[in-house]
Parts: structure tokens; C-alpha cells; sequence
């Protein structure tokens, strides 16, 4: 019950315990518990696993044309492409799909992320953003993507600046002092009833 067989014309098998395990097709597919493999290496199981076994490092490489790209599909046996992870080589980005295999994030070469459009970041509950000490009035740390030039941004430690068009408008210090584009400064500010009250100084 343990042999090697030519089932076919152009066609090896190779059986233990008299089922078939390997079949190299006229084609050149080669299918591991597939009688039909579709691809080049095909492997069919109820529960298929494939394992790289290194006591140093372990590396699986996927390579493409220049002008193409690498890719890994996942799916079920209806559609086997229903999301995806790829490698455009043609402009070097890491493209994410998913759902129907509908890009939904992508890495472009110079590392910047991009949602894809109507994609929500979504954080847990106790989630944070980090962002290091920079920018400027021209180039705002947070900004739409359409308007690069108004947004927030945090030029020194414990200070926060706002900026429009390119130009600071509002800076709030480390002591919650409010300093405006015209030169006021706002200290010690309270609001009462909708107001500020007497114990706002205004230079």
C-alpha cells in the first residue's frame, strides 16, 4: 500500500498507507493531497499548515517583475482573493486589502501610512497617540491632507501651536498662557458664565 504510480499520461503519485500524497501533474503542478492541483505548488488538507524549521534564520522570499507585484491572497474555496498583502514593485508600496479585496491601507516608499479613503483609525479605549517635538507654522504635525499648512503642531516641550494658512494664530504654553499671533497674551484664563473674568490678565 506504499508505492509510486503513473496514473495518467504525464502523471506521478506517490502513496503510503495506501492513500495518495504527492501528485506531480502533466503540467507541472505539483499538488500534496490535492488530485487536482491548481497552482504550482497546490497543498490540500483539512487543516493545511507549512512550517520553515531553522535554528538560525528563516526566510521566505517572494519576488516579482519590476513593473509588477508580489503578493499574498487570502480567501476561501470560493474566492481565494478576498483580501490581500502586495508589494508594488513598480512604486515600492506595502498595499493592504481586505473585504472583496479592496486596498484599505497602504505604506508608500518614503513610510508614509495612508487609510484609504472613508477608513476610520479606530483605537481601543485606552489607546494613545505618540508623535515627537516638531514642526512648524508651515509645516503643522497634524493637517488635512488637502491643506497642509493649517493644523497643530508642538514646537517645544509643553507647548501646543496652532497654525492657519502657514502662520501661527495661537500658541498655549506649559503655564496655560494663551500668546496670539498679534503679540496678546492671555495669562491665567477663566471663564465664567461664557466670559472671561476679572482674574484673566490681558498684556
Amino acid at each position: 500500500n506504499t508505492a509510486i504510480r503513473f496514473p495518467a499520461a504525464d502523471t506521478i503519485t506517490a502513496e503510503t498507507a495506501g492513500s495518495e500524497r504527492l501528485r506531480i501533474a502533466a503540467n507541472g503542478n505539483i499538488g500534496i493531497n490535492s488530485t487536482n492541483p491548481s497552482y504550482l505548488l497546490d497543498i490540500a488538507s483539512g487543516s493545511a499548515s507549512m512550517r520553515l524549521n531553522s535554528t538560525s534564520t528563516s526566510t521566505l522570499v517572494i519576488t516579482s517583475g519590476a513593473a509588477n507585484n508580489a503578493r499574498i491572497e487570502f480567501g476561501d474555496l470560493a474566492n481565494n482573493d478576498t483580501g490581500y498583502i502586495y508589494y508594488d514593485n513598480s512604486d515600492d508600496s506595502m498595499q493592504f486589502a481586505t473585504n472583496g479585496s479592496t486596498e484599505r491601507l497602504r505604506i508608500t516608499s518614503g513610510g508614509d501610512l495612508q487609510v484609504a479613503a472613508g477608513g476610520d483609525l479606530e483605537m481601543a479605549s485606552n489607546g494613545r497617540i505618540f508623535v515627537g517635538d516638531g514642526g512648524n507654522a508651515t509645516n503643522p504635525m497634524f493637517a488635512n491632507v488637502s491643506d497642509t499648512n493649517t493644523g497643530i503642531t508642538f514646537p517645544a516641550a509643553d507647548t501646543m501651536m496652532f497654525t492657519t494658512g502657514g502662520t501661527e494664530k495661537l500658541s498655549i504654553d506649559s503655564n496655560g498662557s494663551f500668546l496670539f499671533n498679534n503679540g496678546a497674551l492671555v495669562e491665567n484664563v477663566e471663564v465664567v458664565s461664557g466670559k472671561l473674568s476679572d482674574n484673566t490678565n490681558i498684556d
